[in-house]
């Protein structure tokens, strides 16, 4: 999707900004756990000299196959930054007891999306507003430790 390779490539911009100079590998993925728990996982084998590893991707999906498969080739969660989109997986790895490279996730509500979603479909019809250009809904980083009182629903 679009909206994906945007969200991937404002991350590594954003990335590179602020800490230019670091080895950066792109992984292609299908965008589910599996899907990047595989390309990861290879991408891990080929790479072995590498020690820390920073995680992002277009949704938790994502993030979450790269920890697993940093987690599964015997990569402490300390030398991980895993950073995901959406925390509706983040959250399972804060919900036990056992250290995560899942570190922080942007939490944006569900409900949030769809009460826009009616809300300007509303105005447009009721009163002929015109769909705005751009429309957002609030967002939350959230961590193991904010992720339950930030109101993230853990699928």
């Amino acid at each position: 999707m679009t909206v994906c390779g945007d969200r991937v490539k404002a991350a590594k911009d954003a990335f590179n900004s602020a800490v230019p100079g670091v080895q950066n590998i792109d992984v292609a993925t299908d965008n589910t756990p599996t899907g990047a728990q595989d390309k990861i996982a290879a991408t891990v084998t080929a790479n072995q000299g590498v020690k820390h590893w920073v995680v992002w991707g277009c949704n938790d999906e994502n993030v979450q196959g790269g920890v697993t498969a940093l987690e599964n080739a015997g990569v402490s969660a300390d030398n991980v930054i895993g950073v995901g989109l959406g925390a509706y997986l983040a959250c399972k790895n804060w919900s036990g007891d056992k250290p995560s490279g899942m570190k922080a996730a942007l939490f944006i509500n569900g409900k949030d999306v769809g009460a826009l979603a009616v809300q300007t479909m509303y105005d447009k019809l009721k009163n002929s507003k015109d769909f705005p250009a751009e429309a957002f809904v609030p967002t939350t980083m959230v961590d193991a430790t904010t992720w339950k009182s930030a109101g993230v629903t853990c699928s």
